[in-house]
């Protein structure tokens, strides 16, 4: 499976964050592009007259480019002396804009999957500037990885969310033949709001059964479904299905059970789907209490 990893830093003894999560997943096969984007550099002024602004930006590019090379030299060589779940390491630094640039490389190669670290940004600034994890969840074909540090070690606890739509179940069977061989436990959750429940209260069937306990066991069936199938990757899954919002409701289930990553279903590239995203997954990218991956049909 094709990767990009998206490599902000130039220097540091520890692997990037992103990189970190990826390997604890453990996905086999991987074929990974590391890249690093060195954005525009904008220069007010230079305070000599011996070197002008052009240069300055020359200077600081190639000095740029050269620690970031050498960084991802490094993180190659450790990735494949480990040999487990890596084959081959692609190094590329790239100019422009983090996100567009990340995108267009990812599209025009072949990619599966990007994986970047969220922005430091607090989430006001997040939401109202948009950091390169949110245009990418928000923006890309691929399924996206946001990673975040982790709260414990030993295997993955993962909370996994879906609608039962076409769509869900189709990146689901995605993921499970991705065969991640990192994860201990799925909580496979299903959240749905009460009004669902509470506008079918009044409803009876010829045999007086209430349409709003058909409607909370069909889901509770569906919900169990996928976590028989999800049995694949863990013999740990477990079904639960809760009201509320979907994105509070994966919020907080991934806080009781100490999740390390979200697991959403996110399709469209339609304008319309791209804007009306945020109410779960670009919510759940930008403020979960851990990682989340993204998954979309490609």
């Amino acid at each position: 499976m094709n990767v990009l990893v998206g490599i902000a830093e130039t220097s540091g003894v520890e692997p990037p964050q992103s990189l970190r999560i990826l390997a604890d997943i453990g996905f086999p096969g991987l074929k990974l592009d590391l890249a690093h984007v060195i954005a525009p550099l904008v220069v007010a002024g230079f305070p000599t007259e011996v070197v002008t602004a052009a240069e300055a930006v020359i200077w600081n590019s190639e000095n740029e480019s050269a620690a970031a090379l050498s960084f991802m030299e490094t993180l190659s060589k450790r990735m494949l002396a480990a040999g487990e779940t890596v084959n081959k390491v692609g190094i590329h630094v790239l100019d422009g804009a983090p996100a567009y640039e990340l995108l267009h490389f990812a599209d025009a190669n072949a990619t599966r999957l990007i994986t970047v670290c969220v922005s430091t940004n607090s989430n006001i600034e997040a939401l109202l500037t948009g950091s390169v994890a949110r245009s990418i969840t928000n923006n890309a074909h691929q399924s996206v990885l946001i990673a975040r540090p982790r709260q414990h070690s030993g295997k993955l606890r993962v909370v996994l969310g879906t609608d039962h739509s076409e769509y869900a179940n189709t990146c689901i069977e995605e993921f499970i033949g991705w065969s991640p061989r990192g994860i201990e436990s799925i909580e496979v959750v299903t959240a749905f709001e009460d009004t669902l429940l509470r506008s079918r209260a009044a409803d009876t069937g010829v045999a007086g059964i209430s349409a709003a306990d058909a409607v909370r066991d069909a889901i509770s069936v569906r919900t169990a479904s996928v976590a028989k199938r999800l049995k694949l990757i863990s013999p740990k899954t477990h079904a639960s299905v809760v009201v509320g919002s979907p994105a509070a409701a994966l919020r907080q289930v991934a806080e009781e059970t100490n999740a390390d990553v979200i697991v959403v279903c996110a399709k469209g590239h339609s304008m319309l789907e791209r804007l009306t995203l945020g109410s779960t997954s670009l919510s759940l990218a930008i403020d979960a209490p851990c990682s989340v991956l993204v998954l979309r049909h490609h």
